[in-house]
């Protein structure tokens, strides 16, 4: 029996074969170009516009789950130190502060990160994207008193 060797073609050999149309060859003299550019490192990716005032006043407000007895207990005992602002739509989908968050307890905001914003919503029976419209809408008329003079 033979055996069979295969040998290194180059790519110019193939396309004086016609196996590589000539046009997809890059001239060896030109070097890749870089078409995306380069992420600066130490800055983020996403701008952050984070309203304190408004997370602090989310924090302060109990666990917006139905039926959650977290908060309730721990406010009892006295070991309630507040709730998490967890966003809606996550900062890297674009997800501002305003309107976008809600307060969870800590279970329920491990819960949301580990089965994902949809699964928790479909779970627990709320939307989260009214109920936290509802919040910010309820913190602009008592907190920050926007539309009063």
């Amino acid at each position: 029996m033979k055996k069979c060797r295969l040998k290194s073609i180059s790519a110019k050999k193939l396309a004086a074969l016609g196996r590589v149309p000539h046009s997809t060859l890059a001239p060896a003299t030109e070097p890749m170009k870089r078409t995306a550019k380069l992420k600066v490192k130490g800055k983020a990716r996403f701008p952050k516009e984070v309203d304190e005032a408004y997370r602090a006043w989310i924090r302060e407000q109990p666990c917006c789950v139905p039926l959650c007895v977290e908060t309730v207990i721990r406010r009892a005992v006295g070991t309630w130190h507040g709730s998490e602002a967890a966003h809606v739509r996550s900062r890297g989908a674009g997800g501002a502060d305003d309107g976008n968050l809600l307060p969870l307890c800590h279970t329920h905001h491990c819960e949301q990160h580990r089965i994902g914003i949809k699964s928790f919503a479909a779970k627990h029976g709320v939307d989260l994207r009214a109920l936290a419209a509802d919040y910010w809408h309820r913190c602009e008329r008592d907190v920050l008193h926007v539309g009063t003079l």
